[in-house]
């Protein structure tokens, strides 16, 4: 998803931009919603992905495989702030008849596993009025107080809005911009080499599987021995969280004592990603999630339902929205 943008912070951007009087004249147009849908991925889609350069209405759109799925973006409408970000059925229909145009099957609403939708904030000129022509890109500005302004842009760009950004700080204030170091720096866990003797070795020291020691070193590079001690204390969690996905209880301790997670969303959405997997499969893991986290972080057990509700609540609301039968909260043992 895109960067998420609060109401007052848009106002004061606006007000802030108004007040430089940059030369360019550009300001930001907050209230772009860039929604994206996950499906079941085609057997014979392969690992190719496919680009509609122009749909009816002027818009790109393109189907990926991603981590199992087939991910489908993206609509990109304005949006009220005061808009509940949750993919509608209006949306869905529209990425579902124009992806199922190109493939082997015709999806329906009922297949749709999970989706996403965000807030971009993009860049305009005053007197530009036709959305599809905004830049998507992120723009560098530094008003006539020295206030340097970094405008737009999304998650996928975002190493290089850094840079930007920081260049643009060196150039202010020393007159030179030394060389970025970040283009090149290997990230936390970063693999060099092959995969295979790590999946290996992971496997027959720890007794898991090969499907889940190769989603474990896809996920955590070299991090994945690390995740995998935490089973030391508890031989179930080598376990799955839930049939059908690889993702273990050792990883929501990690999430949990390495990570920060404080509540079954961070753990399903923003640590494991299963949420985004599948909507239903991440409902049915809440219960064992919010086991390890009342474990961890001393909740009793009424907070623990409580956690449980809450979340199922959120995701049933997100497939009533779609169009499709909400979930019930699976039972806390």
């Amino acid at each position: 998803m895109a960067p998420h943008s609060s109401p007052g912070a848009s106002l004061a951007c606006r007000r802030l931009l108004n007040l430089e009087e940059s030369n360019s004249y550009k300001t930001i147009h907050i209230g772009f919603r860039p929604c994206h849908i996950l499906l079941p991925l085609p057997e014979d889609f392969g690992d190719h992905a496919l680009l509609i350069p122009k749909t009816e209405d002027k818009r790109v759109m393109f189907a990926i495989p991603w981590q199992g799925r087939l991910l489908v973006g993206t609509t990109e409408t304005e949006s009220d702030l005061r808009d509940e970000m949750m993919v509608t059925g209006e949306e869905a229909e529209y990425l579902l008849r124009h992806v199922s145009r190109y493939l082997s099957r015709e999806f329906q609403l009922s297949d749709i596993v999970s989706g996403m939708v965000g807030l971009r904030p993009l860049v305009r000129s005053a007197d530009l009025r036709d959305t599809t022509k905004m830049a998507r890109d992120c723009e560098i500005e530094i008003g006539r107080s020295g206030l340097i302004s970094v405008l737009g842009g999304k998650w996928t760009i975002y190493r290089a809005m850094a840079e930007d950004a920081v260049d643009a700080v060196q150039q202010s204030v020393t007159g030179r911009v030394t060389a970025c170091v970040t283009r090149t720096h290997c990230l936390f866990g970063s693999l060099s080499g092959s995969e295979d003797g790590r999946v290996k070795t992971l496997a027959e020291t720890h007794g898991i599987t090969q499907k889940i020691a190769h989603h474990l070193v896809r996920k955590f590079g070299t991090c994945a021995a690390r995740v995998l001690d935490r089973a030391r204390e508890d031989s179930s969690l080598l376990s799955p969280l839930v049939d059908g996905s690889p993702q273990i209880g050792a990883e929501v301790v990690y999430s949990i004592r390495e990570e920060m997670a404080i509540s079954i969303e961070d753990v399903l959405s923003r640590r494991l990603g299963l949420q985004y997997f599948d909507w239903r499969l991440a409902v049915r893991a809440a219960p064992a999630v919010a086991r390890m986290l009342a474990r961890e972080l001393g909740w009793c057990s009424a907070r623990a339902r409580y956690e449980i509700d809450s979340y199922t609540e959120r995701i049933s609301w997100s497939l009533e929205t779609l169009g499709v039968d909400g979930v019930r909260a699976a039972t806390l043992n």
